[in-house]
């Protein structure tokens, strides 16, 4: 434990700027996606080596529980992902609290998650967005954008990293696992970074959602999913999030 925190920790944080789990995960993650998941890298080039001052979106479409170490693997600055309150198990709360996750409820709440997601852009941050709003079902399928990404984009006024992901391993006539569960299955995932997209360069527009899912679709050569996101279980969206929000306030206490 003594060698881990006088040498194996600073050269993690070094390598990823991360919190210690999440620099952690990702050194164990290379070494996961490598020999068990089987996972290659394309366009890895098209990461930016520096974040831009104005912060920076991290897209995809979402595929499995793998993807947020998936994407964050290959970037030096820490993801902090905007995620779905459904999905925040309690057990895993001070690994949410950790990560600093935005949770978030696809309701009128939600003005609370993209003023927290504006101010951490507005400090440099980078900020990762699966638009879909959740793991593809049926497999193999692009599924209709949320609208939260062209809100953010556009009042950020800071470059997305368009990525995406497509599971060369999966049979899409088989139903999809759930999140946590496609840990432990093979996927071979395939994660093609596409573009660095700058507005100042080309400003958003209002078809900003539209224009990104249809050169991402292009991209994966997937079929149309057009059936609008499932709706989230009220109960488990108020329970998690009241687990979230108490967790983090005796986090506050306590420092």
């Amino acid at each position: 434990m003594c060698l881990f925190w006088l040498v194996l920790r600073p050269a993690l944080q070094l390598h990823w700027h991360a919190p210690t789990g999440t620099a952690m995960c990702c050194f164990l993650g290379k070494y996961y996606l490598r020999f068990f998941q089987r996972a290659r890298y394309e366009g890895l080039e098209v990461i930016p080596s520096a974040i831009d001052p104005r912060g920076l979106i991290v897209i995809s479409n979402h595929v499995s529980g793998v993807d947020p170490v998936l994407l964050q693997i290959p970037l030096r600055a820490h993801i902090r992902w905007m995620m779905s309150a459904e999905m925040l198990v309690p057990s895993l709360r001070w690994f949410w609290r950790q990560e600093r996750i935005i949770p978030v409820c696809y309701d009128n709440r939600d003005a609370s998650a993209v003023r927290a997601a504006l101010d951490h852009l507005k400090c440099g941050g980078v900020l990762g967005i699966f638009p879909e709003g959740a793991i593809e079902r049926p497999a193999k399928q692009i599924r209709p954008f949320v609208g939260g990404l062209r809100v953010i984009a556009s009042r950020a006024k800071c470059p997305i990293l368009m990525a995406c992901i497509d599971l060369s391993g999966v049979d899409p006539a088989k139903p999809t696992p759930p999140a946590f569960a496609s840990l432990f299955r093979v996927t071979r995932p395939v994660v093609r970074y596409l573009a660095y997209i700058d507005p100042a360069q080309a400003p958003y527009g209002k078809d900003l959602g539209e224009k990104l899912r249809e050169r991402m679709q292009a991209a994966l050569g997937y079929p149309d999913n057009p059936e609008p996101l499932e709706a989230a279980d009220p109960e488990l969206v108020n329970r998690n999030l009241s687990m979230f929000q108490n967790y983090s306030s005796r986090q506050l206490e306590v420092l």
